[in-house]
């Protein structure tokens, strides 16, 4: 009995033996062409078998081969693959460089991670930051104008975001808005809140594949804001803006110049208790000029300045990278008693990744914004005022302390039950404060090829404040 144990343990022995020897270590470290420095999460496969590992942080790798190993296989998303002969080999050390034009399209809007756009169940349109800075715009709604089909951006006034609706979204009240998400986080904000110096790129869903995803708060669609990240293996980054420009409006409104009533000899109106008469020898084809003409229209809405003031600074180590940005803005209005909106946004953003199984992502974001409401339908308005008051009435026209005039000569005899628009903004104090603070972070741990753990939470937190002082001795149309 002894022997045949003994015999045993010298089988397990030779065959132990055996099997180390039809197998070895090769190890190395995997580079990028474009900076020279390691390329974590690079794919070291044997071809033709599963046997495979991948790269470390720093780029480094080991693997256990057959002997009989001919060909390793090195693979990472965006650089081209590359296949190295073995050989005698036990140290093999490579170079990536970009794949330009075999680089699959990659989204993550609805879904867990990357996903290369060809395997998608649903149409989606990607807009990428160098699109975007190829026109810039003051607000992120304007961004997508003439970019993405079926998406419909109106700027309907001067003030405030462009609205957005993307085709095929509506309910009985019209359009319905989209579902906007910046860095994962589902949010309520407008995509006039959001700095797009800060955008990298911009995911669009139409459709009922969006509601597939997000569920009923994406019956409009959504619109996927991803912002910029410190890269991995770039360094210190500083990026400073400076933009300046007017605004105005983009085609002059006609006014008539002409009137149907009677007039006296020096072409002033006749007047019959106070009001204007029909000409008697009019026929309706006749009428007579006004004997004064103000260009109210283009006094009242007049180019307004606007100024950008931007800085961000990126920087990147071995386990982490970050990104913070500041951004100031300041619009004129549209008249030129309104001071102007201004808006002040900063963002951090930051990742950490300390081994290829876990990574950490922080999204931070924090949006101060003051401007005066400005009436945008209805009578009584800049628009409605400066297109209906006659040109003969000048709403430029000042008292003897320097204020506009309440009621400018001539407002009696159009007989208008409105104020004077430039002298209701001129003494009333208006003032609207938004502030928003939107913030989230996302946890991801690898626990196997195919099967990961994920933990996300995320706040949008906003304030506002609203008033309107009206001075001592403020008119009114009526002055009761």
């Amino acid at each position: 009995m002894k022997k045949i144990f003994m015999s045993l343990i010298l089988v397990v022995f030779v065959g132990i033996q055996a099997m180390y020897g039809q197998t070895k270590v090769i190890s190395g470290t995997v580079v990028s062409s474009e900076d020279g420095l390691g390329l974590p999460g690079v794919s070291v496969v044997v071809k033709g078998t599963t046997i495979g590992v991948q790269t470390d942080v720093e780029g480094n790798y080991e693997i256990v081969v057959p002997n009989n190993a001919v060909t390793l296989v090195f693979q990472f998303i965006g650089m081209t693959s590359l296949d190295e002969e073995i050989g005698t080999r036990t140290t093999i050390d490579v170079t990536l460089d970009p794949d330009v034009f075999g680089l699959d399209e990659v989204v993550v809007t609805g879904v867990a991670s990357g996903t290369a756009t060809k395997k998608l169940g649903f149409a989606m349109t990607k807009v990428e930051g160098s699109q975007l800075e190829a026109v810039p715009a003051m607000d992120a709604s304007n961004t997508l104008r003439a970019k993405v089909a079926g998406v419909t951006i109106v700027q309907s006034q001067g003030d405030g975001a462009a609205s957005v609706s993307i085709r095929g979204a509506k309910s009985i009240f019209g359009n319905i808005s989209p579902l906007i998400i910046v860095d994962g986080i589902l949010t309520t904000q407008g995509l006039g809140d959001i700095n797009t110096s800060d955008i990298d790129k911009i995911e669009v869903i139409k459709g009922a594949a969006a509601s597939s995803l997000y569920g009923s708060l994406a019956a409009g669609g959504v619109i996927q804001i991803l912002t910029k990240r410190g890269r991995s293996g770039s360094g210190l980054k500083v990026d400073i803006r400076s933009e300046y420009g007017v605004s105005g409006i983009e085609k002059e409104y006609p006014a008539a110049m002409q009137h149907p009533f009677a007039v006296n000899g020096d072409g002033s109106f006749d007047l019959s208790s106070g009001a204007r008469v029909l000409d008697p020898n009019n026929d309706w084809h006749y009428f007579s000029d006004f004997y004064d003409v103000y260009d109210n229209v283009n006094t009242v809405l007049q180019d307004q300045t606007y100024m950008n003031h931007y800085a961000s600074v990126s920087n990147s180590g071995k386990e982490y990278s970050m990104f913070g940005s500041a951004q100031y803005q300041s619009k004129g209005g549209i008249a030129e008693p309104l001071d102007p909106e201004t808006q002040t946004t900063v963002r951090f953003n930051a990742d950490y990744f300390p081994s290829s199984k876990f990574t950490a992502r922080v999204s931070t974001s924090y949006t101060n914004n003051e401007y005066v409401p400005v009436s945008r339908g209805g009578q009584g308005t800049f628009f409605s005022t400066a297109l209906l008051v006659e040109p003969f009435i000048d709403l430029t026209q000042k008292d003897a302390d320097g204020d506009y005039e309440v009621y400018p000569d001539g407002f009696e005899i159009q007989n208008a039950n409105i104020s004077n628009i430039l002298y209701t903004y001129d003494n009333i104090q208006y003032s609207q404060n938004r502030q928003r603070f939107v913030a989230g972070i996302d946890l991801k741990y690898q626990i196997l090829d195919g099967l990961s753990a994920q933990f996300a939470q995320s706040m949008d937190k906003r304030w506002s404040l609203n008033s309107t002082y009206y001075p001592k001795g403020y008119k009114t149309v009526n002055p009761s």
